[in-house]
């Protein structure tokens, strides 16, 4: 399981370099995109280091072993991402929470033919009383990213990558 423990920081890193890249670059483009560009990172890497698992044990894999090795590196990789997108949003680049503000309320005032006046107003009033980026927020966040995509990729991932060991064959 070591290697989980290493492959776990790598990933946390790619996602790190990957979010203050891509904020730098673009905000907007970080703040709206940021999730399905770095889920295909994600499924990419993991699949990528259980099948090197996998190579690694003769070729088979129980799913066991793949689900167990897949959320430890996914769950590394996320406690790691969410400390930082913390410090990003609240230190580095607290801009970010201003432009999520403004990115919701237009998001609103967008789709706002479609919900009543009341709705409207009382989800403008939401918005400007809540607290983005908080450290529940920010526990919050983790929790759900502990669940998907790290359990439910490691879940799929595994389901797809095991192969069992023939009975006739010794370990």
């Amino acid at each position: 399981m070591n290697n989980a423990l290493k492959n776990g920081v790598i990933l946390g890193a790619l996602l790190i370099i990957g979010s203050l890249a891509l904020s730098m670059i673009s905000s907007s483009i970080f703040l709206m995109f940021k999730t399905y560009i770095f889920l295909v990172l994600f499924i990419a890497a993991l699949v990528y280091f259980g099948n090197g698992y996998k190579k690694g044990n003769g070729g088979f894999l129980t799913f066991g072993e793949a689900f167990k090795y897949l959320f430890l590196i996914s769950a590394i990789a996320v406690t790691l991402c969410t400390i930082f997108e913390y410090v990003l949003f609240n230190y580095i680049n607290p801009g970010l929470i201003v432009e999520q503000r403004e990115m919701a309320v237009e998001a609103i005032e967008k789709f706002g033919s479609f919900l009543g006046e009341d709705i409207i107003e009382e989800s403008m009033n939401q918005i400007e009383q809540q607290e983005f980026n908080t450290i529940g927020k920010t526990i919050q966040a983790f929790i759900l990213r502990l669940i998907f995509p790290a359990a439910g990729l490691a879940l799929i991932i595994g389901a797809i990558i095991k192969k069992k060991r023939p009975e006739n064959m010794s370990a």
